[in-house]
């Protein structure tokens, strides 16, 4: 239960105010119950006690996403990734910090290194073949779309949509 949590992590930094650990707890707690005001300002107190795991500055890059602070967010990824370079996950989060700040090259950089990452991410492709047909790279547009029904079957909602969506980019290529 979020309130008992809650309860149970303040007593802990009331009794051990430099507990970074149970701040970044309850932050995490915040955060699940969208109360994102003050998830941020426990990842803060986390990262000002000293927990400088990639987590905390991903989950504080989180908040700020949500809460529209593109450059604070791509900051935190950015620290995040390079406290723990193999997470294929915090790319994927900074590439959407990059297509907020609309920069759809980077943010395709970013999606392609979660793939080199971990090759059977569908999500990553799914997200950069929209990077690319926004870029009207149709070609690598449609072959991401394939590879995701690849690497992930969907329902068939889902399924009939990518497919509708890799048979508008064929026409688009053809009329283009």
């Amino acid at each position: 239960d979020a309130i008992k949590s809650v309860e149970d992590l303040t007593r802990a930094v009331r009794l051990d105010p430099m507990d970074g650990d149970a701040f970044h707890e309850r932050g995490v707690v915040y955060f699940t119950s969208q109360e994102y005001d003050r998830a941020f300002v426990d990842f803060t107190r986390a990262l000002a006690r000293g927990v400088r795991t990639f987590r905390a500055y991903r989950n504080r890059g989180l908040v700020s996403l949500n809460s529209g602070n593109y450059d604070l967010a791509h900051r935190d990824f950015t620290r995040s990734i390079d406290l723990e370079p193999k997470d294929p996950f915090t790319y994927m989060l900074r590439a959407l910090a990059w297509q907020y700040r609309g920069d759809r090259a980077r943010e395709i950089e970013d999606l392609t290194r979660a793939i080199e990452i971990d090759a059977h991410r569908a999500d990553a492709y799914h997200l950069r073949a929209q990077a690319r047909e926004a870029l009207r790279d149709l070609d690598g547009a449609r072959r991401d779309y394939v590879k995701t029904l690849e690497e992930h079957p969907m329902d068939w909602d889902q399924h009939d949509a990518v497919i509708e969506h890799a048979r508008k980019i064929d026409k688009q290529r053809v009329e283009g």
